[in-house]
């Protein structure tokens, strides 16, 4: 690890919302989603149907819960961008859930390739209704995320501002995956490259990052400001998995001299959806909470 290295992102975790009652919402139409799969040599048409179903019925999701996101309008107050980040928090919460669609088959054929031939891409186009059903995801299991403060300053450089030390405890052996959400972006702020994995062992309290690396390995989480901005709403989304499932991406921050600023990796909405629904909801457990980044006055 860099000595000195500063996470420039803020994080702030609470307890994971399995097994919480919620009411489904409403169904969200989608006019058209397509799947396709591949034949391969073992698969019947019933087999090659029913994985290029699967994957129109996947890509509705997708298209449903992301609308929900990309249809808000620009964010210029702090009130609103609490909201985005609400929105974005209840999307992927929703995602985890387990999610129900009614559908029907507009169109399916092959689409490349001699019929039954390794290589040959079947299509299915179907109409879906998507909606969020509660009941049927799996309650996972038990994790709680907290952190030492609520309210955060930007006292005008990263080693001066308030620093945020996380302390999570699950009762199975989970790795983390931390989604920084702000009003405009989506950023993964763990796994990064100073620490590749994030392992939380079953019945044992953890800090993130521990204690080691804060004194030794010089890795901190500060939270600071964009410039010219005062106040900002910010939430984090953490995914705990019981095995490892990177989210890949390619880190788009440089480190900084000064500030020895990691670099993140940029998430889409999109993505984050199929990379959590490609996860079964028995595997998984979320948490998220809101929170403020406040400048202190000169």
């Amino acid at each position: 690890m860099i000595p000195g290295a500063v996470l420039l992102g803020t994080a702030l975790l609470v307890g994971g919302r399995t097994g919480q009652a919620q009411t489904p919402g409403p169904g969200i139409e989608v006019a058209r989603a397509e799947g396709r799969a591949t034949f391969t040599e073992e698969m019947s048409l019933r087999d090659i149907r029913a994985k290029a179903l699967a994957q129109a019925l996947h890509a509705a999701v997708g298209e449903a819960l992301g609308r929900r996101l990309t249809a808000m309008t620009e964010v210029t107050t702090f009130e609103d961008s609490a909201g985005v980040t609400e929105t974005f928090a209840e999307i992927v919460r929703e995602a985890a859930q387990g999610i129900v669609t009614s559908h029907t088959i507009l169109e399916e054929a092959w689409e490349r390739g001699e019929p039954f031939t390794p290589g040959a891409l079947y299509r299915v186009v179907v109409r879906a209704t998507v909606r969020r059903d509660p009941a049927s995801a799996p309650p996972g299991f038990r994790f709680a995320v907290k952190a030492n403060q609520s309210r955060y300053m930007d006292r005008g450089t990263p080693e001066s501002s308030d620093e945020l030390i996380l302390t999570v405890d699950s009762d199975e052996e989970v790795y983390l995956t931390v989604f920084l959400v702000t009003s405009d972006s989506v950023e993964v702020l763990f796994p990064n490259m100073f620490m590749p994995r994030v392992r939380v062992r079953a019945g044992q309290k953890s800090e993130l990052p521990t204690v080691a690396q804060r004194q030794q390995g010089g890795i901190h989480l500060r939270t600071v400001l964009p410039e010219g901005v005062q106040r900002r709403a910010e939430r984090l989304v953490v995914v705990a998995t019981k095995r490892y499932v990177p989210y890949v991406g390619v880190a788009e921050r440089r480190v900084t001299e000064d500030a020895g600023e990691v670099p993140l990796i940029r998430a889409t909405l999109d993505a984050l959806l199929d990379w959590l629904l490609d996860i079964p909801a028995s595997e998984r457990a979320l948490g998220d909470v809101a929170y403020e980044i406040v400048r202190e006055k000169r």
